[in-house]
């Protein structure tokens, strides 16, 4: 699932993917704040894909997660892995660069 954080593209993007268990909870708020902090904070073009562990995963063995929620930020690099529901946000603000 792509998500434009905003319309004025950066030369600088970020590429992420989440890793949830369906609808519950700690999924939905994991979701909910990640989306929050690219809309609100990222001011970049980002791109999130949610992957539900249920229905692919054979995604989630091929990254490794065994967790879930599990936020992976592929780009810009290293990869970086935060797991829980996202609600630290000085954690998430590091993990994306925003400090």
């Amino acid at each position: 699932m792509n998500q434009p954080a905003s319309s004025a593209a950066s030369s600088i993007g970020c590429r992420m993917m989440l890793f949830v268990a369906d609808d519950e909870q700690n999924s939905r708020r994991a979701r909910e704040n990640v989306q929050r902090a690219c809309g609100d904070k990222l001011g970049k073009e980002y791109e999130l894909e949610v992957v539900d562990v249920f229905d692919q995963f054979q995604t989630a063995l091929d990254h490794d997660i065994m967790v879930t929620p599990t936020l992976v930020v592929l780009e810009p690099t290293p990869r970086v892995t935060l797991l829980g529901d996202l609600s630290d946000t000085a954690k998430l603000r590091t993990v994306l660069r925003l400090t």
